[in-house]
This record gives structure tokens, C-alpha cells and sequence, in this order.
């Protein structure tokens, strides 16, 4: 017999016995509890026996004693047993009632419960005799003023010889006494019918849990017999294999598993000696391929070594350059801008605005390199600061005045009135990236206009400040979905066609969005062939006190006052000196003729300690400082003048060098500088700082001597559908071939619902989702509510999740809702209204229900699938069905990776739930589903 026969049989067994022992505890629980109900009805009729023998004797023997005696104290022990037997009958049984109550609800048998009955009404007959033969005696007398003389003792001692009192108070009491004993006699008779089943009972467990036993001391023998035994000797067979014998086969003497499983041992032994050589062999290969991992190890290192080493000497590289550029670019930009101040000749003024061009946009290629590889370094870093943000598009809208103007474009700037002037942000790298945009915005369009506006997108974030959204807007060529694809690509030109009269790096674009990233923004585009382009972004800004704001405006007044003063012959205010610390002749030259014409002297130090002489011998208001020169470096002297007592305040250091790196600008603020200027220098920029750090300003701009006032109220003046589209900014989002979707909306407009949010695509993500779990089972709970009859609260419910659906562009329920609405809440929706809005919530979930995986966003548009693609996706298509079956995994992946290149085609919706059927293994609507699409695909009609 096999082992696993000897145990099934023994487990069989055990469990019979264990079954006959549970039979028994069953039989036996049963038998106590009727015996204990017995005892308890019996305890119980015993007391009600005992309470009636024993009231009746009391009442009796004082009634009595009253009647022959006339005591009153007898009387009142009789009335107060009279009064308080129902009391006591309820203390004794533990519930209201009389001795009928508690007769009546005793579990006796019939005849029994005759005889109580019978007793209990001759106790009422005696205590209606002893009323009458008490109320004889009392008479005309009572409590509480006895009259001795009113009592008739003797009529009533008569009346109870005549009705024999005493014999029917004694046959009360006899018929209790035997009614107890008959119940006694009862009582015994039943215990003793009950007591020889449990007995039975008893010896049947004690036999089971006797014959458990001895299958379990069987079940021990048997498997040290069968199994410990033999396990041990096979155990030292595999001891001895595994410490490298060939001990002799054991010959078992039963025929059972453990004799199968040694033979399976005896042939894994054979195999594993042939292992062993084998891994012998393969560790003497693995020696020699470790040897020629080690000398590749080597020379990886030595070429990340190498590596690393170019890596700086491209850097190393790129600040010389840039420093050995921008010097001669600073003496060409500057003398062809202070000789165009010169009065030239028309020609001659043509050749240098020619030269001055030329070198600007030199200057900006090697501004664009320098931040695109100080970024890719990671050693761009945001530089936060105070700024008007009319001022800064009055510069962009300067710099971008002329190339517009050339090419006869409307030039737009809008600013909304509930923008702050002043805001702290970087305001460096944003006037870098709109500017960038706006040169592309110029460049590649022929006619029509070029569009910069800022909005408020959000006022009061968490943290105290505000978000802008800054929009360029063109009505050039627009863009297709290719070119669009690679638009942000280093060094990507765009289309060949329009760039190839407009020479340029490529990093443009690709550098603008790594710098609004880098505030903490998006840069994102919206654009189609023939209706321009819309590049667009949110930043966040912090709220500058209303104090500052008042000290800036006081400064400007105190500044305009000064010249009307002096217009009016008033003592103009002392001249303020600039010390210009310069090594290289030609810098110096440049930025002491700029100083010059905005009237301040101007003192030239060639070196570092000269310029901490010069300052120490006093007269100076504000100091540019060179970085890199001979003597003494800008860093050195900016200490030295800092360790003689002259702080920040007092005298302001700026930076003035051609080292554009972030490193170079945090240095500069570790010892002390103030700002910090690039070379070559921008007027507009050093006569901004000077208006900044300039003790008491700049008393004379001559880029804005002649300008009128800002005015920033173009919007006004705009035609009127664009000041819809300026309402409503946010559109931008919009795709312009979904400019006419059909009625009924789509299931979730993706693009709707981002322009509601300023193009937060994780933002509108994690709206879905908590739509979804807040509103998911609105169609429930609106039938809900309609069943009850609210139909208030059913209102109520339609009209928020129509305005939660409007807000993330969930537009067929936010249209089945507005039709809910307009009937509740007097009439309800109909059943048909009802269903198509179930059913296209259903539809939202399952849209919804892609993003919980990957937060993935496909949108629904006019857009053409290319060939190649079309052709993958029907191959993927028709093999889905099998893949489900062999690989879902596989499925799933091969599908995700085809979202975004549908994203904007028809097709977009359909894959969307084909997708969302594979996550949810749903084969029967995924075969569906996808040979729809096939057909879509294909070009046949549904």
C-alpha cells in the first residue's frame, strides 16, 4: 500500500470519529438544556406553590386573630398583606402580574395546569370570605380612630362558624401542599427518563475520543515506519553525493513513493557529475572572459576620462570664446550706435545701421549658445527680481519696432488693466524668450501683424502672488503637425522654404522653452497651415508691496519735478560721477560716451586697484566694473571697496564683462555687486540699471528724451472679434480645425477643457479623475432622487455637474444636463433623457479611465494618419485578438505606443477604447471595437 493511500485512509477515518464525537457533544447539549428547562419550570411552579400556601396561612391567621380579638394592629398587618400581595408576587417572579399572570405563562401540561387553576381559584373564594368577615367586624369603626363600641366582633364570629372559615382556609392549604408534592413526584420522573440518554452519551464520547487516540498512535507508527525511516537513509545518500562520493544504491523495502522519488535521485546524481564538469569547463572560459572584461573595463574608464575631459575643454572653450567675441563685437556695435548719433549722411548712416545690425545679431547667436549650453550644464538658475512689466514690453516692443516696420507689419501689445505693474519674477530670461518669439513672430511673416499680450490668468495662488499668461500671436504661414513636431528640436530650421532667406542657428525656439521651463512654465504652440501661429505660456509671479510701487512712482515725480526745476531756473541738482573700471581702450571709450550723453561725468580706472584708489579718494556715485583684467581682477577690487565701508547701498557695483554664464553672475553677487551687465552693452539696458541703482535715478535718457507716454490700450481700439478672443485668452488651446464641431459635443473635449485651466495638462488630469470620482454615479443617484421624488435635489445635482462638465469640456453631458435643468425642477426628465445621459457618462468613464494608467490625453480632430502609420496600426489591429490570448502585455504596450501619433486624427476616440477595453480584458467589445476601426482605416463606410 502507497503511503498516500495509508494516510487518505487514516485522515478518512479520523474525520468519521471526529464526526461521531460532534454528534454526541450535539446530542448531549441538547439533553442538558431540556433537562435544565424541566428544573426551571419546576423551581418555578414550586414558588408560586410556596408564595400561595404561605399567603394564604398569613392572611388567614390575622384576619382571624382580628375578628376574636379586635386588635387594630392585626387589622393592619391583614390590610397591608391584602394590599401587597401583587407586589410581592412581582418581586418573587421577576414580572408584573397576579398568581393567574404567572399560572397562566407556566410550560405544564394540561391537567396540571387545571389543578393550579383550581387552587388558585379556591384562594380567590377564601380571600373573598375574609373581605366579607373583616368588612362585618369593622362595622361602623375603623382606622384611623378605632371605636371600640362600633365593632361587631361577635356578627362576624357567627358568620364565620356559619360558612366554616376555618375549613376552607385549611383546604387551601392542603391542596397547595399536595399540588407540590404531585409536582415533585413529576418532576423526578422526568429527570430520571433524561438521565440514562446522557449516560449513553457520555460513554459513546468517551469510546470516540478513545478510538481517536489510537489512530493517532497508529498514524506515528506508520510514518516512522514508512517515512522517517527511510528518509533518513536516503538523507545520508544525498549527504555522501553532495560531499563528492559515490556511496552504494539503497535497496528500500517497500515500493512506494519514496522509492520513486530515490530512483529520480539516483539519475539527478549521474546528471549532476556531468554538471559539475561542465561548470568546471565554464569557469576556466569565465577566468579568461573576466581577464578581458577587466582590460575593457580599462579602456571604458579611460574613455569617460577622455570624455569628461573634452566635456570641459568645450566649456572651457565656449567662455574664452565668448569673451574673445564679445570684445570685438562691443567696439563694432558700440562705435557704429555712437557714430549713428553723429549726423551722418544717408548712405554712410545706411552702412553703419547696416554694421550695428550685423552685430546685434552675432551678438544674439552667441547669447543663445552660451544660455543653450549653460542650461544643457544645468548652471542656468532663475534670478528673481522686481520689474514693470509695461516697461518690459516697451523694450521688447522697441527692439522688435524696426524689423517690423520694414516689413509694414501691425505691431500689437496688449497688456490687461488687471495685471500688476510691478511683479517680482525673472524678468532676464522672460524678456529672452519673448523676444525670441517675437523676432520668429516678425521674421516669418509676410503681411498682416504680429500680436504680444499679457493677461492674468490667476490672482491670488496659494503662495500670495499671481500667474500671468503671455501669448505672440502672427498671421504668417502657420505650421503642420510635422513641422510642428520638431518646432522645439535643437537646431532645427523649420521649413526650408521660409528659413532659407533668414539665416540662424536653429536654437531659438528649442532655448525658449528650456528657459520656461525653467521659470516654472510650459511653452506650447498652437498653429495650422494658412492661420498663423500662437505660441503661448503661464508663469507664476510674486506681489510686490505697495510700498515699493509708491517709492518707485515717488522717485519718477521727484526725478520729473528736477527738470521742471531746472526748466524753471531752479538750482539743478549736482552732477553724479561714474567710475568706468575697463581695461581694453575701446570698451572704456564706448561706455564713457553713453555715460556722456546721459550727462554724467565720467572717471576711467584701467585696472582693479586703480578703481579701489579712485574710490577711496572719494566723488564717485556708481561704479562699472570689467571682471577679467590685469593688476586686479573686478572680484578683488569689488572686495577691497566693500572692506573699506562702502555697502551696496551707498555705492552701487555693476558688473560689466563678457562672461554670460550663471556662475559668473553668482560670483559676482557673492562679493558684493549689485547687477550685472554683458558685453557688448546694451544702451537700453545700461540706462535702465543706471535708472535702477543711480543714487536719486537717471536724471536724462536719451532713448527716451523724445518718447511720448506708454500706452498700452491698444485692446481698445481693436476690432471686436478680437477682443472676444481677448476675453477669452484661454481659446488659444483650441485646435483651429475643430473650430466647428458637430452639435451633440464631444464625449470629453480635451482642448476645451485645457484652455479652461491656461494649459495645464496635469491639472486637467487630476480635474477628470476627481470628476469622475465625484460625479461618476450621478445617473444613479439622479433616478435615485427622481424615484423619491426630490425633484429640487435632482435640479440641484443636474445643474452642478452641467457647470463642472462645461469647465473641463465634458460637452455631451454638460448639453443632456442644461436640458435637465430647464425642466426641472416642475418636470421630470424623461426616461429616454435619462438613459442617453447614463449612457454618456458610461462613455466619459471609459475615456477617464485611460488616464489612471498612464495620464495619457489623445483629442479627436481633422488631422491625416500617414500611410505608414495606417498601414502599422491595421497589422496591430488584426492580430489585437491573438495577442489578448498569447501576450496582453505585449498588446497593451504596442498600443500605447500608437496614442500620440493618432492624437488629432478621427481615429483618436476609437483607439482610445480599444485601449481601455484590453485594460479591462473586455475580448468581446475589443474584437468590435477594432474591426470598426479596421473598416474606418480601410475607408469603408460603418
Amino acid at each position: 500500500m502507497s503511503i498516500r493511500t495509508i494516510i487518505k485512509t487514516s485522515n478518512l477515518a479520523q474525520l468519521l470519529l471526529l464526526l461521531l464525537l460532534g454528534l454526541c457533544l450535539v446530542s448531549l447539549g441538547r439533553g442538558l438544556n431540556e433537562g435544565r428547562r424541566v428544573l426551571e419550570n419546576y423551581y418555578r411552579l414550586d414558588s408560586l406553590l410556596v408564595d400561595v400556601e404561605t399567603n394564604t396561612r398569613q392572611s388567614y391567621e390575622e384576619a382571624h386573630a382580628f375578628i376574636f380579638t379586635g386588635n387594630p394592629e392585626r387589622y393592619a398587618r391583614w390590610q397591608m398583606l391584602n394590599q401587597d400581595r401583587v407586589h410581592e408576587m412581582q418581586d418573587a417572579a421577576g414580572h408584573e402580574g397576579t398568581f393567574e399572570h404567572i399560572a397562566r405563562n407556566l410550560n405544564v401540561t394540561g391537567g396540571l395546569q387545571g389543578q393550579v387553576q383550581a387552587l388558585l381559584a379556591q384562594r380567590r373564594h377564601l380571600d373573598s370570605l375574609l373581605d366579607t368577615a373583616m368588612s362585618m367586624a369593622v362595622g361602623n369603626s375603623g382606622p384611623p380612630l378605632w371605636d371600640r363600641d362600633g365593632l361587631d366582633l361577635k356578627g362576624a364570629q357567627n358568620w364565620v362558624d356559619r360558612v366554616n372559615l376555618d375549613s376552607e382556609a385549611q383546604q387551601v392549604l392542603f391542596s397547595a401542599q399536595a399540588l407540590r408534592e404531585v409536582q415533585y413526584r413529576s418532576f423526578l420522573e422526568q429527570v430520571s427518563k433524561q438521565e440514562s440518554p446522557l449516560v449513553q452519551m457520555v460513554w459513546a464520547m468517551f469510546f470516540a475520543l478513545l478510538a481517536l487516540a489510537a489512530s493517532a498512535v497508529a498514524n506515528i507508527y506508520i510514518f516512522q515506519k514508512r517515512v522517517a525511516k527511510p528518509l533518513g537513509e536516503v538523507s545520508q545518500y544525498a549527504e555522501g553525493v553532495a560531499a563528492g562520493e559515490d556511496p552504494e544504491p539503497l535497496k528500500l523495502k517497500y515500493r512506494d513513493e519514496l522509492a520513486v522519488m530515490f530512483a529520480s535521485l539516483q539519475r539527478m546524481k549521474g546528471t549532476l557529475f556531468s554538471r559539475i564538469r561542465e561548470l568546471k569547463e565554464a569557469e576556466r572560459r569565465a577566468r579568461k572572459s573576466k581577464q578581458q572584461a577587466v582590460l575593457a573595463r580599462a579602456q571604458a574608464l579611460s574613455s569617460l576620462e577622455l570624455a569628461q575631459r573634452a566635456s570641459h575643454v568645450q566649456e572651457d572653450f565656449l567662455r574664452r570664446m565668448s569673451h574673445e567675441i564679445r570684445t570685438p563685437l562691443n567696439a563694432i556695435i558700440g562705435m557704429s550706435y555712437l557714430s549713428l548719433q553723429a549726423g551722418l549722411s544717408g548712405v554712410q548712416r545706411d552702412y553703419l545701421s547696416q554694421i550695428n545690425k550685423s552685430g546685434s545679431l552675432l551678438l544674439d547667436m552667441v547669447n543663445r549658445i552660451l544660455d543653450f549650453s549653460s542650461i544643457n550644464e544645468g548652471l542656468l538658475r532663475r534670478e528673481n527680481r522686481a520689474f514693470q512689466v509695461p516697461r518690459l514690453l516697451e523694450l521688447l516692443r522697441q527692439s522688435v519696432a524696426g524689423s517690423a516696420l520694414e516689413k509694414q507689419l501691425e505691431l500689437i501689445f496688449t497688456l490687461d488693466p488687471a495685471v500688476p505693474e510691478v511683479v517680482e519674477g525673472d524678468e532676464r530670461h522672460l524678456e529672452e524668450v519673448l523676444r525670441i518669439l517675437l523676432d520668429n513672430a516678425v521674421k516669418y511673416t509676410r503681411t498682416g501683424s504680429v500680436e504680444c499680450s499679457v493677461q492674468l490668468a490667476h490672482g491670488n495662488l496659494e503662495d500670495g502672488g499671481c500667474r500671468l499668461l503671455f501669448v505672440v500671436a502672427d498671421s504668417g504661414p502657420g505650421m503642420d503637425a510635422v513641422l510642428k513636431d520638431k518646432l522645439f528640436e535643437p537646431f532645427a530650421l523649420g521649413d526650408e522654404s521660409l528659413t532659407r532667406s533668414n539665416s540662424g542657428l536653429g536654437l531659438g525656439l528649442a532655448l525658449a522653452r528650456q528657459l520656461v521651463n525653467l521659470m516654472g512654465g510650459e511653452l506650447s504652440v498652437a498653429s495650422a497651415p494658412g492661420k498663423g501661429s500662437r505660441f503661448f505660456f503661464e508663469l507664476s509671479f510674486g506681489w510686490v508691496q505697495q510700498a515699493e510701487a509708491i517709492t518707485e512712482t515717488t522717485s519718477a515725480q521727484e526725478e520729473a519735478a528736477a527738470v521742471m526745476d531746472s526748466a524753471l531756473g531752479v538750482a539743478p541738482t549736482p552732477h553724479r560721477t561714474v567710475l568706468v573700471v575697463e581695461d581694453n581702450d575701446i570698451n572704456a571709450q564706448i561706455a564713457s560716451e553713453l555715460l556722456t550723453q546721459a550727462g554724467l561725468d565720467v572717471r576711467v580706472a584701467s585696472n582693479g586697484l586703480a578703481a579701489v584708489e579712485e574710490v577711496r579718494g572719494g566723488g564717485v556715485d556708481l561704479v562699472l566694473m570689467d571682471v577679467q583684467m590685469p593688476v586686479m581682477d573686478g572680484l578683488q577690487a569689488t572686495m577691497r571697496i566693500r572692506a573699506l565701508g562702502f555697502s551696496p547701498a551707498d555705492l552701487p557695483i555693476l558688473a560689466m564683462t563678457a562672461h554670460a554664464d550663471a556662475s559668473s553672475r553668482l560670483e559676482g553677487k557673492n562679493v558684493g555687486m549689485n547687477d550685472y551687465l554683458t558685453k557688448p552693452v546694451d544702451p537700453a539696458a545700461l540706462y535702465a540699471a543706471l535708472e535702477t541703482w543711480l543714487p536719486g535715478g537717471l536724471q536724462f535718457n536719451p532713448l527716451t528724451a523724445d518718447a511720448g507716454p506708454d500706452d498700452y490700450s491698444g485692446a481698445a481700439d481693436a476690432e471686436s472679434h478680437e477682443e472676444g478672443e481677448e476675453r477669452h485668452s484661454l481659446d488659444v488651446m483650441r485646435d483651429p480645425a475643430q473650430a466647428s464641431s458637430v452639435p451633440e459635443g464631444q464625449a470629453v473635449n480635451v482642448e476645451a477643457g485645457l484652455a479652461t485651466v491656461g494649459g495645464n495638462r496635469e491639472l486637467y488630469r487630476e480635474l477628470l479623475l476627481r470628476f469622475v470620482d465625484h460625479y461618476g454615479e450621478s445617473a444613479r443617484e439622479l433616478r435615485g432622487l427622481l424615484a423619491c421624488g426630490d425633484l429640487r435635489g435632482a435640479a440641484r445635482l443636474a445643474h452642478t455637474v452641467k457647470g463642472v462638465a462645461a469647465n473641463l469640456g465634458v460637452e455631451r453631458v454638460c448639453r443632456l444636463t442644461r436640458h435637465m435643468e430647464n425642466s426641472l425642477p416642475l418636470i421630470p426628465p424623461s426616461e429616454e433623457l435619462m438613459d442617453e445621459f447614463e449612457a454618456c457618462m458610461n462613455e466619459v468613464l471609459l475615456r477617464v479611465r485611460c488616464l489612471e494608467g498612464d495620464g495619457s490625453m489623445v483629442t479627436a480632430g481633422s488631422m491625416h494618419l500617414e500611410g505608414e502609420h495606417r498601414d502599422n496600426l491595421l497589422a496591430l489591429l488584426a492580430e489585437l485578438p491573438e495577442l489578448m490570448e498569447t501576450d496582453w502585455g505585449n498588446a497593451e504596450s504596442a498600443l500605447q505606443r500608437f496614442m500620440p501619433l493618432v492624437n488629432g486624427t478621427p481615429y483618436a476616440e476609437d483607439l482610445t477604447a480599444i485601449l481601455a477595453s484590453v485594460k479591462d480584458f473586455d475580448n468581446a467589445a475589443l474584437q468590435g471595437q477594432a474591426a470598426a476601426l479596421q473598416r474606418r482605416l480601410r475607408g469603408e463606410s460603418l
